[in-house]
């Protein structure tokens, strides 16, 4: 599953727990690592002491808390389609109402927390996994069954094409079968031996059951039975269930949507307005709701956000991170403002397989793409338009994650215009400031490449996600830089949803092929730090389409081996050969949250809330 994310500056893209937001920033990555590790000894006692406050709590009230700008919730339904499969969209708003198999994210580490999952931790016997479901409810009483597990499962088969968190021969072509020898047990035959860490963060976190008793369907006046244990049975029931979950306006109201095992039901919802939720008062999870509701708000951009955050409207929202002053006028307010820690890689994505001939062949010559990266400013960017809040992005792990090594911990490709310059030059480029030209067409180790004609100029265009400043200048600084050696980028920037559907995988001869580089954000990759599904040509969250056969190799190396190398291997290749251009990874938000508010505790890396815990002070 994917997720994109940063807050106050990004949304980001990945699996599932994986679009943190979708872009980060920062200093150098030496002092920018010491930063981040203080912030985060600060951010886990500010947090620890925030949640165990002597002030008493009351029971009820309100709390409000601001949505990402430009972020609203648009899709309910936990098999999702590309277009809506962002972190925001799971844990902003799904995972309220529908609880994942397992919850990724304990305290300030990544790790699964046992407490929050539905299950009991996985057991393996060769290619045996059998899983043991807790004593939960849906809020209609009746119980989460291994029944629904096989409804999720039935469905994802059948239509794993619509599935944003489909790769091919991984999830779900990688179970062999399933079964439930009881209400309480699931077991999954796989057809190899995987690796455990890997299937149990990265594809059992993947399943949601989701209500049999209620969904299994085709029409509204359908009557419910067992259609999914069949194929085509299964594609009309997703079918009738993604029509009802692209009715936005009806997810207050239509009766699907109110039988839940999360902690929360929808009171009220608005596409483009707050979204409102209640207590289940059924929720079988180890914390009950003390608020009487929770709503979220949407706001086209930070700067709206802050308007309604001074006049005490938010009571959980963000700052921006270059504005001391608006942070000590908050401070004085009652408000604790607290870096919220990323765990992500942040890149802009290169379509190797654009409608444009040309474009497509230099993307896919690894000489230009160096030269790319060595035009983006990571430290300078972090400095001056991050101010610290971020860290370098040097590969596909991220730095903090104890399976970094050094090669993802330090830039193989440092900004240096002088060394982009001389990558080009020395492949046959004649570099100039009007614009750089192919001289010397040709498959030599000293010509442009194949594809390339004479004649071939550097020009690119690069669609950014609006709304968050430190992005933008981040990207009109890469655009100058680009410049000094004949390189022209046009920018131009849309809401996020827009850029999913904008800059989508596609053919070379489809006419949404068009698009050249995309910024969505960043990926966080949690438990197991292999990111198939944005690496692998059959992934249709693989939207550069990138399609190396010597990735794939080191990916299926990573997934199929309990080797300590493969990982290593992994990073460090996929460092060297740059399927996208690394960019840094913010701070998912530099948070404000009212004294008012207890129980937050520490922000979770991989971006769940739960505003169950959560209570306002007398």
């Amino acid at each position: 599953m994917s997720v994109f994310q940063s807050l106050s500056g990004f949304v980001a893209a990945g699996l599932r727990g994986s679009l943190g937001w979708s872009g980060r920033w920062h200093f150098t990555s030496a002092l920018g690592l010491v930063a981040l590790l203080a912030f985060s000894a600060n951010t886990y006692a500010a947090s620890v002491a925030r949640g165990v406050s002597s002030e008493p709590a009351k029971s009820g009230g309100t709390v409000t808390f601001a949505l990402p700008p430009g972020f609203n919730p648009n899709y309910i339904l936990p098999i999702e389609p590309a277009a809506a499969d962002s972190v925001q969209q799971f844990n902003f708003f799904q995972f309220l109402l529908y609880r994942p198999l397992y919850w990724e994210g304990k305290g300030a580490s990544t790790a699964i927390d046992p407490r929050l999952s539905l299950a009991a931790m996985p057991i393996y016997n060769g290619k045996t996994v059998t899983i043991h479901l807790k004593s939960y409810k849906w809020s209609d009483g009746k119980p989460v069954t291994s029944r629904d597990l096989e409804f999720f499962m039935n469905l994802v088969k059948a239509n794993k094409n619509l599935y944003a968190s489909y790769t091919k021969g991984l999830f779900p072509d990688d179970v062999a079968s399933y079964s439930s020898p009881n209400a309480r047990t699931f077991v999954l035959h796989l057809k190899q031996n995987l690796n455990h860490a890997y299937f149990t963060n990265d594809e059992l976190n993947l399943i949601q059951p989701m209500p049999q008793h209620v969904w299994d369907k085709t029409s509204v006046n359908g009557k419910v039975g067992n259609a999914d244990r069949t194929t085509a049975g299964a594609k009309k029931v997703y079918a009738f269930l993604d029509s009802q979950a692209k009715k936005l306006t009806t997810y207050g109201s239509n009766p699907l949507w109110k039988v839940v095992d999360g902690p929360w039901k929808i009171s009220s919802f608005s596409s483009t307005g707050p979204v409102s939720y209640v207590p289940n008062r059924k929720y079988s999870g180890p914390f009950k709701a003390k608020i009487s509701k929770f709503t979220e708000l949407p706001f086209t951009s930070a700067t709206a956000e802050e308007n309604v955050l001074r006049t005490g409207g938010i009571d959980y929202g963000y700052v921006n991170p270059t504005d001391t002053s608006v942070q000590a006028a908050l401070r004085s307010q009652g408000f604790s403002i607290e870096p919220w820690l990323p765990y992500q890689f942040s890149y802009i994505m290169l379509n190797f397989n654009t409608s444009n001939a040309t474009t497509r062949a230099e993307f896919r010559q690894l000489y230009i793409r160096q030269a790319l990266q060595h035009l983006v400013d990571e430290p300078g960017y972090v400095k001056a338009f991050f101010h610290g809040y971020a860290v370098e992005t040097n590969g596909p792990v991220p730095i903090n994650s104890p399976f970094a090594d050094s090669t993802n911990k330090h830039p193989l490709y440092p900004f240096s215009i002088a060394a982009a310059k001389q990558l080009l030059s020395s492949h046959g480029w004649n570099v100039q400031s009007s614009g750089t030209v192919c001289a010397k067409p040709g498959k030599g180790s000293k010509s442009c490449g194949a594809g390339i004609p004479k004649g071939a100029k550097l020009s690119f265009h690069l669609l950014y996600y609006a709304g968050y400043l430190p992005v933008q200048r981040s990207d009109e600084t890469f655009q100058s830089n680009a410049s000094q050696v004949g390189i022209k980028i046009t920018l131009s920037s849309e809401p996020l949803d827009s850029i999913f559907s904008d800059a989508p995988e596609c053919k070379p001869s489809a006419s949404a092929c068009k698009w050249q580089m995309g910024q969505y954000g960043g990926w966080t990759p949690f438990g197991y730090p292999v990111v198939a599904s944005f690496f692998l040509v059959s992934s249709s969250l693989d939207s550069g389409s990138y399609n190396d056969p010597i990735t794939a190799r080191y990916v299926h190396a990573t997934i199929y081996s309990n080797s300590s190398g493969a990982i290593k291997h992994y990073q460090d290749y996929i460092a060297r050969q740059l399927p996208a251009l690394w960019q840094p990874s913010p701070d998912t938000q530099v948070s404000a949250i009212s004294s008012k508010l207890k129980g937050v505790g520490v922000q979770s890396p991989t971006l769940e809330i739960q505003p169950e815990t959560w209570s306002l002070s007398r």
